[in-house]
């Protein structure tokens, strides 16, 4: 039985699921970056924030013994500022360069994929996804939508890719 890593990439508050070929749900949360000093400069903090999610990421990889990875591709229309993109694109990067090392397939799904698979249409809202993933696993009520995003991502992973 294989386990997979999926997340959600954030700058803020990336949300992650381990999930089996099952669908049983092993470990879920966010990568709480806490509080970040005023006086650091932006591109300081995103490269500090980088290592962290690699560091919680090797972690994962290694307490789960994860044979593959899935993450949502970012939404072009959900930033309103170009910087925003190119950050986020650079930390999602950064993530693909480490698993590439470490050689650990991934693959990357786009929201309205994700969407469509989960509720039905492309352009569900995030509630519409969340309340259909506590359909699912209704123990993780109250938990943030990075996490069932995460969650969604995987799920959508495996039924749409050829996996079980």
């Amino acid at each position: 039985m294989s386990n997979y890593l999926c997340l959600d990439v954030s700058l803020n508050s990336t949300g992650y699921a381990v999930i089996n070929d099952d669908k049983a749900l092993l470990n879920f949360g966010f990568f709480d970056y806490g509080k970040t000093l005023t006086e650091k400069s932006k591109e300081l903090v995103y490269h500090e924030k980088t290592n962290f999610q690699l560091d919680k990421i090797r972690i994962l990889l290694r307490e789960h013994s994860i044979s593959e990875v899935f993450l949502e591709r970012f939404s072009f229309g959900s930033f309103g500022n170009s910087s925003a993109v190119s950050v986020l694109a650079e930390v999602t990067g950064a993530i693909k360069l480490f698993l590439y090392n470490q050689s650990i397939p991934y693959h990357a799904i786009s929201p309205q994929t994700v969407k469509k698979f989960i509720t039905g249409s492309g352009r569900a809202k995030k509630e519409e996804v969340y309340a259909s993933i506590l359909e699912s696993y209704p123990s993780i009520s109250g938990c943030r939508y990075d996490v069932t995003d995460a969650i969604a991502v995987g799920l959508t992973a495996l039924g749409t890719i050829g996996k079980k």
